[in-house]
């Protein structure tokens, strides 16, 4: 079967920037993290490239990106470090420090703040998207020494601009209208409501938030037709809106979206002023070969994998998908005409939609885990509403105050309001959000495949044939198969947090928090769960109300799971040693409409091959304090074996030893150390009825409480477990089956690389 390839260019540059991409995926960078020298008092000298305003708890904070940087440590303090060079830093201003100029040389003062690596399957990973932008590492503190006169006269305008157009924003806007508007014309995410930015994107419509190919064209094309309408020629024209744009891309901080929306925007000018016909496939294939060559580690960014594959779902899956349909010629006329066509332009958008969504559903599901199943009918309102939108923001920068921008406003006002109502409403629909999970790659590799068997076979097959391609190609990508039992002791710090999946499709979570890390429900264990493909929680224990065991439930249930919990278990304690945060659990519970159950020793139950055995604490216990008041379970798949202690030590320790024996639970597979690795838990006498393989211990790295203790870890040794602790692994899963097998996280991704 021979195809025939109409734009050779075009082909050309997606086959190398298709092998880039695999070369670079297979073999990813070594980026240096510089971890051991958090802390460190550096001097840093660069060039101020751009500079950034972030507010935070009221007070705005300034931030500058340095290139072509040299860091030195300070002598005092480590005089045998050598001088760095980096391409990048990122260095937050101490308060009351003069900003330097756009384009200036400065040198600085500051501590060294390394970028966070992920630690859990889901979780951001600050590290490497940093590494994507270039950037190495982060200043705090930073004081300036000295910086130069010279700087870009330009670029110092540019940022002038920026601020001037933020203020005018401010000024005539409401606070959330204007921090949406900055963020859609400037660039400007610092001040965007979350919550706002969360139903926007639950919704599928937060595009509308990135100055993107969209906002470029409306500008420039705006500008270009108002050029062209002044009779200025072509030639002309075309070099002054590059200018704009070029102008523009800067301004709004030169993100990945922005800069392939520039690129493209500019090979259209040259097309116009070279009389030359623009196409949209082969502008698109060079600025990605460009860019990815430029940086491979883009790759690995989802805003430039979105923002490509958006458009080759429009300029290669729309026309394959929508051909083939034939209308019998009608004659209409009048209102009938009007709308046939309106019927038409409504279907094409539609078309038009759900090859975006198809083009972009394998990015979607690999770094975010669930679809928004409205997202392509919410675009058909959105999305025409744009123009209006972009121009009248527009329009209150630039044209003088008074009656126009009290109308400019309003109009921003009301359709703003539109926007976030119709996300709302879609938010509240039933499935509104599928939590699929992160596919396999071999699902990706072969739906990519269907995709372009689809655009390459359009002409040989019929439509039937095609749309089957795509059901089959979704279907594929979507499906998860049951990975059997496992468990996975999350890094959530100087914390607990318990994943354990059944056979049978039941999930439950023990404890949920961490003293170390901020809203770890939020960022740490939903998207966990949401990389697992997680969509209901059977169950989430509480094994007692300590802050570093619940303080991330009320975040996970803010995100998204409140209404996919199907019940909190806590420990079945007398009243008088209900302290203040097993009320609070309470009442969050009752705010949520989540039913409470309530666990004693002696309590079990059966959940396909599983058994679950409650060992402590009594029924209305009153312990000596809240870890002795722990929830301890035992958990039994086949000839896998679990105990789980929370923070169980001293006299609950000594009733859990004699529960142990009193139920004949010896030789378990795996014990969750107690209490982080206390040196009062997990004692001589414990151990030797328990002589667990493997320990687990989740504690935060170099925290104050010295866990886990050398006592804990030369008992445990003494036993022969395999001790595996959090912050030297990252999380921890078990799957048990024919044999046992140990995930550490951070393991898998150095093995990866």
């Amino acid at each position: 079967m021979r195809l025939n390839i109409r734009r050779p260019l075009f082909a050309v540059c997606l086959l190398l920037a298709g092998m880039l991409a695999v070369y670079t995926l297979l073999l990813p960078p070594n980026l240096p993290s510089y971890e051991e020298w958090n802390g460190r008092e550096v001097v840093a000298t660069g060039d101020v490239s751009r500079k950034e305003y972030r507010t935070s708890y009221g007070e705005k904070k300034v931030y500058l990106y340095l290139s072509n940087c040299s860091v030195i440590f300070t002598p005092e303090r480590s005089p045998d470090y050598p001088e760095i060079k980096l391409k990048k830093i990122m260095v937050l201003l101490e308060q009351g420090q003069i900003e330097p100029a756009v384009g200036g040389t400065v040198c600085l003062r500051g501590k060294l703040e390394s970028f966070e690596k992920a630690a859990n399957p889901g979780e951001f990973d600050s590290h490497l998207y940093y590494g994507t932008l270039g950037i190495s590492m982060g200043l705090k503190e930073g004081r300036v020494l000295w910086e130069s006169e010279e700087h870009s006269i330009l670029g110092e305008a540019l940022w002038q601009l920026r601020c001037a157009a933020s203020n005018k924003l401010d000024a005539i806007l409401c606070e959330q209208d204007a921090s949406v508007m900055k963020t859609m014309l400037l660039g400007d995410k610092e001040t965007l409501d979350n919550e706002l930015k969360e139903i926007f994107q639950s919704s599928g419509i937060a595009h509308i938030l990135a100055v993107s190919g969209l906002h470029i064209s409306l500008i420039g094309l705006g500008v270009y037709k108002l050029l062209r309408r002044l009779h200025l020629p072509v030639v002309a024209c075309a070099p002054l809106c590059i200018l704009v744009i070029l102008g523009y891309g800067i301004l709004t901080g030169a993100g990945v979206s922005s800069i392939r929306a520039v690129g493209m925007f500019i090979l259209r000018m040259l097309a116009e002023a070279l009389g030359r016909t623009y196409d949209l496939q082969t502008a698109l294939g060079l600025l990605l070969l460009l860019m990815a060559a430029g940086q491979p580690l883009y790759f690995y960014q989802s805003g430039f994998l979105l923002s490509f594959a958006s458009l080759l779902g429009i300029g290669c899956l729309f026309p394959a998908l929508e051909r083939g349909r034939r209308e019998k010629p009608r004659y209409r006329q009048g209102a009938a005409r009007r709308w046939h066509n309106l019927l038409q332009h409504i279907r094409k958008s539609l078309w038009a939609g759900l090859s975006v969504t198809l083009a972009t559903m394998p990015i979607q599901l690999w770094y975010y885990y669930e679809i928004p199943m409205y997202s392509v009918l919410i675009n058909l309102l959105v999305i025409p509403l744009m123009t209006v939108l972009m121009y009248c923001g527009a329009g209150l920068l630039l044209i003088p105050g008074g009656i126009w921008s009290l109308t400019g406003a309003s109009v921003v006002h009301a359709i703003l309001n539109f926007y976030q109502g119709l996300a709302q409403v879609s938010g509240d629909l039933p499935g509104s959000r599928q939590i699929l999970g992160r596919p396999q790659v071999w699902q990706v590799i072969v739906y990519i495949g269907l995709l372009a068997a689809i655009v390459l076979l359009q002409k040989k097959v019929g439509r039937c044939w095609r749309l089957g391609l795509v059901a089959a190609a979704v279907l594929l990508l979507t499906v998860r198969v049951g990975g059997g039992f496992q468990v996975t002791f999350l890094d959530v710090g100087q914390g607990d947090c318990i994943c354990v999946e059944l056979e049978n499709g039941a999930n439950y979570l023990i404890d949920a928090g961490s003293s170390s890390k901020g809203n770890v429900g939020k960022y740490q264990i939903a998207p966990f769960l949401k990389h697992q493909g997680i969509t209901y929680l059977d169950g989430i224990f509480i094994t007692h109300p300590d802050e570093d065991h619940c303080n991330g439930l009320a975040g996970l249930l803010e995100a998204g799971y409140a209404g996919r919990t199907r019940r909190l278990i806590l420990p079945d304690v007398a009243d008088q040693v209900q302290e203040k945060g097993y009320l609070e659990i309470l009442s969050l519970a009752a705010d949520y409409e989540i039913p409470v159950s309530y666990l004693s020793a002696g309590m079990r139950w059966q959940e396909g091959d599983a058994e679950f055995v409650c060992l402590h604490p009594p029924e209305g216990y009153t312990g000596a304090d809240t870890n002795a008041c722990s929830t301890v379970l035992y958990v039994k798949q086949e000839a896998f074996s679990m105990l789980l202690t929370g923070d169980v030590e001293d006299e609950g320790e000594s009733l859990l030893t004699a529960q142990l024996k009193e139920q004949g639970i010896r030789d378990v597979t795996v014990l969750k150390v107690a209490h982080h690795g206390s040196k009062y838990s997990t004692t001589d006498s414990f151990l030797n009825v328990l002589d667990p393989q493997i320990a687990v211990i989740s504690c935060g790295k170099g925290n104050s409480y010295g866990h886990p203790h050398n006592e804990t870890l030369a008992r445990l040794s003494g036993e022969g477990a395999v001790i595996l602790a959090t912050p030297d692994y990252g999380a921890i899963t078990i799957k048990a089956g024919e044999k046992i097998k140990v995930y550490r996280y951070r393991s898998l991704l150095e093995e990866s690389k």
